[in-house]
């Protein structure tokens, strides 16, 4: 049976709609998921094939721990879009394409949670270049180039320059926010 190209906004209703589809365990990949992929998608992304460079038999399911968790997020993407498998490709049963995007969903999400905890740690940051600068700004009321020589500020994974995880505190960042702030008030 042909399945159409389907709106991704109907897919993530259809997933809604039915909880269970996302309540998977962790041997659930071996069980349910791996076997869809050998019967519908190692033909292509395979050990004989790997259309568009992508294996997928010998793709790491650990999401966490794992390096393939960008690989796995693109191939939900192409489900979700219609996109795999090619319309000239047996097609995934409604079943069969519940239980991969499911697996997928629940998988890419406990990642995305995993990557964002800091250990049961509160992480304390500093100020960047910018907030320092309209900090110091604001309290000593007159403008002057505070942020000049502090070291530059590293970007996160996501390339967010506020990230409290990379925006640890060094002793020689003390020093110059130190030396910055003694300047400053000798001018008060």
């Amino acid at each position: 049976m042909k399945i159409p190209h389907l709106n991704p906004a109907i897919l993530l209703a259809f997933g809604w709609a039915f909880p269970s589809a996302t309540a998977y365990g962790a041997n659930d990949f071996e069980r349910s998921v791996k076997p869809i992929l050998a019967k519908r998608c190692f033909g292509c992304h395979g050990p004989e094939k790997q259309k568009g460079k992508l294996r997928l038999d010998q793709l790491d399911p650990d999401m966490i721990n794992g390096n393939a968790a960008e690989t796995w997020h693109d191939a939900l993407n192409n489900l979700n879009l219609g996109e795999m498998p090619p319309e000239d490709e047996p097609q995934l049963s409604i079943e069969e394409r519940r239980k991969l995007v499911g697996w997928l969903t629940k998988e890419l999400q406990k990642a995305a949670k995993a990557r964002r905890q800091t250990g049961g740690q509160a992480v304390i940051r500093r100020l960047n270049r910018a907030e320092y600068q309209h900090t110091m700004t604001d309290l000593l009321g007159f403008e002057m180039d505070y942020s000049e020589n502090l070291p530059s500020d590293a970007r996160s994974p996501e390339g967010f320059k506020n990230n409290g995880a990379s925006l640890g505190m060094t002793a020689l960042q003390v020093e110059s926010y130190l030396n910055i702030a003694r300047k400053a008030l000798d001018f008060i």
